[in-house]
Order: C-alpha cells, then sequence, then structure tokens
C-alpha cells in the first residue's frame, strides 16, 4: 500500500502530538517502529471506542 506524502505528514503530525519527540529511525530503528506500532494501537482503540459509541447511541434511539 503507497501512501501519498500528504498522508505521511498526517500521521507523524499526529505522532509528534502524540508522543513529543520520535526516534530517528535510521539511527535508532526499533525503538522508531515500535512507536509505530503503538500509534497504530492507540489509533484502533480510539476508532474501536468511536464505533461503540455510535453502536450505543443508535441501539439507546432504536429502543425509545
Amino acid at each position: 500500500m503507497q501512501m501519498s506524502d500528504e498522508e505521511l505528514n498526517t500521521i507523524l503530525d499526529e505522532m509528534y502530538d502524540r508522543f513529543g519527540t520520535l526516534p530517528n529511525p535510521f539511527q535508532e530503528p526499533i525503538q522508531f517502529a515500535h512507536r509505530i506500532k503503538l500509534y497504530r494501537f492507540y489509533k484502533e482503540r480510539e476508532l474501536a471506542a468511536e464505533q461503540s459509541t455510535e453502536i450505543t447511541e443508535s441501539t439507546l434511539s432504536e429502543a425509545t
């Protein structure tokens, strides 16, 4: 899957917002890869939480 420069910059900006500083991918590739995994984990949890909230809200509105 190829990403555009714009998509990569958006993800990097979100990572800087979340983690503050990032390790240099050339000098510390393992730590950088770990931060990417953490970012993906947190992003997936946020999406799952949003989806469960939407499901709960739609279920409540159907019940009334």
